[in-house]
């Protein structure tokens, strides 16, 4: 064991690392359920329809940023879907819908066991915390309230909110400059070795990889190269290495 550097800005990424879930965006019945909101609101749409509209629009919104790796407003595009059919719905509508959509979609969702812990335990050691994901403001926000973690972290950065995601250097970039952070004293926790890890290191971070349930595949002779990291899904162990600043190289 060899002491772990003393960090005092701790950017964790949250689907994956913090978070298990698991949603799906092909079932039938998410689409039914969507049609039926949109008619309700005068929009007629068949199921099918919908779901090629949906994914159509979401490309094209995306398509209109000036970002390497863009994330359009999932909101921008319930409010388009309406429009195409002639009608109409408020902004407040497309809230509406889009807790419907996240909610019919997803399966599950839970903290991984110690998450909360892990959070609670940086901030009484006088750390800052901060979550840095690509996700979608409307989802994630009402999940981060029914998960109990929005009060530990002192800033949340939401890739829809700024329009680009991860590995985007921009969407570190808007973190570290508005926050003020300096990259020697900040650390960047996540699942993901392309997103999560690489992105991080273009933005001079030092990084924490974790090898997840959601992690995505690794090559058989792929090796991830990260400041620190947990290969086995353990959390606890990144628990513990994080918050007692010991490691293995």
């Amino acid at each position: 064991m060899s002491g772990m550097k003393s960090y005092q800005n701790y950017i964790f990424d949250l689907y994956g690392t913090l978070v298990d879930i698991h949603t799906d965006e092909e079932c039938k019945e998410l689409w039914e359920t969507i049609c039926q909101a949109y008619a309700e609101r005068g929009v007629s749409y068949t199921p099918a329809e919908m779901q090629k509209a949906y994914k159509r629009l979401l490309k094209q919104e995306a398509d209109k940023l000036p970002y390497e790796f863009p994330e359009p407003d999932v909101l921008n595009v319930f409010q388009q879907i309406a429009v195409e059919k002639g009608g109409q719905i408020t902004r407040q509508q497309a809230v509406e819908i889009a807790d419907l959509f996240r909610t019919t979609s997803r399966e599950y969702i839970r903290l991984y066991e110690g998450a909360a812990d892990l959070l609670k335990t940086l901030k009484q050691q006088g750390k800052k915390v901060y979550l840095l994901s690509n996700a979608q403001a409307a989802f994630t926000g009402p999940e981060l309230k029914k998960l109990g973690i929005d009060q530990f972290f002192d800033q949340i950065f939401l890739s829809s909110d700024h329009q680009c995601k991860k590995p985007d250097i921009h969407f570190y970039q808007k973190l570290l400059d508005t926050c003020g952070l300096d990259v020697r004293e900040s650390i960047m926790v996540g699942n993901d070795a392309i997103a999560d890890i690489a992105g991080a290191q273009k933005a001079g971070l030092d990084t924490f990889y974790f090898h997840s349930n959601l992690s995505p595949e690794l090559e058989k002779t792929a090796s991830v190269s990260s400041t620190w990291k947990v290969m086995d899904g353990d959390f606890e162990k990144m628990a513990s290495m994080l918050c007692h600043r010991a490691a293995v190289r």
